[in-house]
């Protein structure tokens, strides 16, 4: 279990970047999800997501929109960022409606 501390979340920023020009490979060099976490004391932590860029941009600036289904940031910021185990299972369980194997499919 992480140690706690005085550190508030204060925003959490997904930054989409894409060449300007994609090509029909398989290549995940051709875009990217960054994620900037910031914290009251002025700290920034900067993370890459390793999923579809766009799909995981949604997920985590969705709105608030019930207790099953909310954005990420809104269920982190506020939160110590040393309590990693804790904000996973809180993301887990405010994201049930996103499916726990990965984006929903159509099949």
């Amino acid at each position: 279990m992480s140690q706690a501390s005085d550190l508030k979340i204060t925003g959490v920023e997904a930054i989409y970047l894409r060449l300007p020009q994609v090509k029909a490979q398989c290549d995940s060099g051709q875009d990217a999800l960054i994620v900037k976490v910031s914290t009251d004391a002025g700290i920034t932590g900067i993370g890459e997501v390793d999923s579809a860029p766009l799909a995981a941009k949604a997920a985590i600036e969705g709105p608030y929109s019930h207790t099953a289904t909310t954005g990420l940031a809104h269920v982190v910021v506020g939160e110590d960022p040393f309590r990693t185990e804790y904000l996973w299972h809180k993301m887990y369980r405010a994201n049930i409606y996103a499916g726990r194997r990965g984006w929903p499919s159509t099949r």
